[in-house]
């Protein structure tokens, strides 16, 4: 029994040291030639993927990513090799330019790397301001098969606009509020609001979310014909989120009786700054005004 153990033991003990010598031999560091080559060509294959973005065609650098990616996008989602794709191919931001700076590469061994860069994009929004988006990547490749690819992602969004194009867009939606309310476009309205948004209006229930603002509000505007003006006197900006106070004023005329209501009304309205840089209405409340 004890030369069983013994015979055992001894395996146990060969199984350990061979596999610690495979560990070694795979993370030996590799030889200068090897770094500056891998250098190279990763550094070539981050401005392909940087091309690749600006011109909405992944067709060159679909074959950089490892069939088991994960990339952690800005928004918190970790997506796959085909999200990335499509991200890629059905991005509806037209980019004016998109840099790569501070790029390094750090080998692991002959056969893993890691790279990490600051990139800068550039951007005409659809209020008409120029946006910019600054944020730091880190990406890990893999040789696989003497092909490098990339096996993990992750972008982290340093800065999204800045604060003079945050005010601008802030200070656009009252008028595009004015502008669907007049026209009676209630889906146009909704989308000014975010999806948690909370609403509380003169003579009604709070109302929690877009989706019960949907069905709260929707059967009140088929029967509403509004003439307002929106105007806020004072806009600024906390961070991530701002405020606006000002009057409502004008009628309203109901299609039903046509009965003819004059607006004179005040609110106060917290907007928050949404992951993609754009700004929605986050909670608003109205008063009248005597």
């Amino acid at each position: 029994m004890k030369s069983i153990k013994n015979q055992l033991l001894i395996l146990l003990m060969i199984g350990f040291l061979f596999c610690h010598s495979c560990s070694n031999t795979s993370k030996a560091p590799a030889d200068q030639k090897t770094i500056d080559e891998v250098t190279v060509l990763l550094t070539q294959y981050s401005n392909d993927w940087v091309e690749a973005i600006k011109n909405k065609d992944a067709s060159k650098v679909t074959d950089y990513f490892s069939p088991e990616l994960v990339f952690h996008i800005p928004t918190g989602a970790l997506i796959d090799k085909e999200g990335l794709v499509k991200d890629i191919n059905e991005n509806p931001i037209t980019l004016k330019s998109f840099l790569l700076k501070d790029l390094e590469v750090k080998l692991f061994g002959t056969d893993v790397a890691n790279v990490t860069a600051g990139g800068v994009r550039i951007w005409m929004d659809t209020y008409g301001n120029e946006q910019t988006l600054e944020e730091r990547y880190t990406n890990v490749w893999k040789k696989n098969s003497g092909k490098w690819q990339c096996i993990i992602g992750h972008a982290n969004v340093l800065q999204y606009g800045t604060p003079e194009t945050d005010l601008a867009k802030v200070k656009a939606i009252p008028a595009m509020a004015e502008e669907a309310i007049n026209s009676n476009n209630f889906e146009a309205w909704l989308d000014l609001f975010d999806e948690n948004a909370q609403v509380m209006f003169i003579d009604s229930k709070t109302l929690n979310g877009r989706e019960e603002m949907a069905r709260e509000l929707k059967k009140f505007w088929v029967n509403i014909e509004s003439d307002y003006t929106l105007n806020h006197a004072e806009t600024r900006l906390i961070g991530d989120f701002a405020f606006g106070i000002g009057d409502i004023t004008g009628q309203e005329k109901n299609l039903k009786t046509g009965k003819i209501t004059k607006i004179n009304s005040r609110e106060m309205v917290i907007f928050k700054k949404q992951s993609n840089g754009d700004w929605k209405v986050f909670r608003i409340m109205v008063n009248q005004n005597y």
